[in-house]
């Protein structure tokens, strides 16, 4: 049973609106109210968009003004606790799915603050990571338990500088790694991307967190040479060249690979420079080492 609330009334008692006799020979208080002590109610409209209603139930005397006022000013602040975990339950699903997301793509997926505390790493991240040799690792602080990045060498202090002038409104940057590699014939490399996440991420610490992708070049995940003949409008040769450069080949190495001057290599290499905007090898390998990751 629900009452009908007048225009702006937000609280009622049922013996304001339902005649007593007819309320004591109705259903409801015959087969429900009476037996179970619902002799008087008080009934409020929250006022949200699922109709929600409160009631009080009591058996020996009405609700008085006063009860039903205090109802009343207690209504808007219920609809705005109500909203509050509505918006909190709707964040909560999209940071599920964004993290879904992370989790299911093939690459390694770092997201880390300016000060390359690790706020997210996807399981490939993780697992790749933790190998031995690598110039950048995941070390868990005793302190707090947080992961921290941890980076070697020259490179990384100049990639902790990508990640904090990224972290403030900075357009981000690559740093390749090399490092020895026992089970390859070439050293190691690893190319590590920073990106900024998209606008309306949640800020830490006065700074927005940062997108990190890390590749392994030597052991990439290559893309065809179509890929770049359908993206860039390469031709298959240049397709190939690419190909070769983003598996950490030299230009010398490509030309005796494929049987060709290593100036006509070198020509193909400014060709795929100039047809894929690329400012240089650094800035083509950042943008292939996202084509990498991605490849199945």
């Amino acid at each position: 049973m629900r009452p009908n609330l007048s225009k702006g009334e937000s609280v009622v008692s049922v013996d304001e609106v339902v005649d007593d006799r007819q309320y004591r020979r109705s259903e409801f208080y015959q087969d429900f109210a009476r037996c179970n002590g619902r002799e008087h109610m008080m009934i409020g409209l929250v006022g949200d968009n699922d109709h929600t209603i409160m009631s009080f139930f009591r058996e020996d005397r009405p609700f008085r003004f006063e009860e039903r006022a205090a109802l009343a000013n207690l209504m808007p602040h219920i609809r705005r606790g109500l909203r509050l975990r509505e918006k909190t339950f709707q964040e909560e699903q999209a940071s599920r799915l964004v993290y879904a997301a992370f989790e299911a793509l093939p690459g390694n997926i770092l997201v880390v603050d300016a000060d390359c505390n690790v706020l997210f790493a996807n399981g490939t991240a993780t697992e790749t990571l933790s190998r031995k040799g690598l110039p950048i690792s995941l070390s868990t602080l005793a302190a707090g338990g947080r992961t921290r990045l941890l980076l070697d060498r020259r490179e990384g202090a100049r990639l902790r500088e990508i990640v904090q002038e990224t972290s403030l409104g900075g357009g981000g940057g690559a740093v390749r790694f090399e490092y020895d590699a026992p089970q390859s014939d070439r050293a190691g490399q690893l190319a590590v991307i920073a990106s900024p996440l998209l606008a309306g991420a949640t800020e830490v610490a006065g700074a927005a967190p940062v997108l990190l992708l890390v590749n392994e070049l030597t052991q990439p995940r290559a893309a065809s040479p179509s890929i770049f003949s359908d993206l860039f409008g390469l031709s298959a040769a240049e397709g190939a060249v690419a190909a070769a450069l983003l598996g950490g080949q030299t230009a010398e190495a490509v030309a005796k690979d494929r049987s060709v001057s290593l100036d006509t290599v070198r020509t193909q290499i400014r060709t795929v420079l100039r047809k894929t905007d690329a400012a240089n090898l650094r800035d083509f390998e950042r943008m292939g080492a996202v084509l990498g990751a991605f490849a199945r």
